[in-house]
């Protein structure tokens, strides 16, 4: 899946237990795990990236 923020664009792979979300920067790639346990559905993820400054 996709989701843009801004000038960004978010990959996002989800596994049993946990959402990676992968972003490119130049040659600098950032990858951050959110566990199931905080964002449970892909709309619950959404809304956490959208509104969530780390990202």
């Amino acid at each position: 899946m996709k989701l843009t923020k801004g000038e960004k664009i978010y990959l996002i792979n989800e596994y049993d237990n946990k959402w990676t979300v992968k972003t490119e920067n130049g040659k600098l790639t950032v990858c951050v795990d959110v566990l199931k346990e905080l964002c449970k559905t892909e709309t619950e993820l959404r809304e956490y990236i959208l509104a969530n400054d780390l990202f």
